[in-house]
């Protein structure tokens, strides 16, 4: 199956996949981190990766841009591209 998008999760600060299931809907499935930073936070992250390399990357992002947010230039366009699809 092929993940649409990676991106921190609006409200709680989680780290969120979405993906479309074999009958076309969408999906989402999100871990709390439990860590707080300022909303929106996105940035693509790697899963095939080792579970505490993510983890570490996790935090010394949050570390890094947490007081002002953070939003990869890849999600806005994603986003605009989603809006002049319109629903599906």
């Amino acid at each position: 199956m092929t993940c649409q998008r990676l991106y921190g999760h609006d409200g709680d600060n989680a780290v969120g996949v979405y993906f479309f299931n074999p009958e076309g809907n969408r999906c989402e499935v999100y871990w709390q981190t439990g860590l707080q930073a300022r909303q929106p936070f996105v940035e693509h992250i790697d899963l095939d990766g080792d579970p505490d390399e993510l983890v570490a990357a996790t935090h010394a992002s949050v570390e890094r841009f947490g007081n002002e947010g953070s939003t990869d230039p890849s999600y806005v366009q994603w986003t605009q591209d989603m809006g002049a699809r319109g629903p599906s």
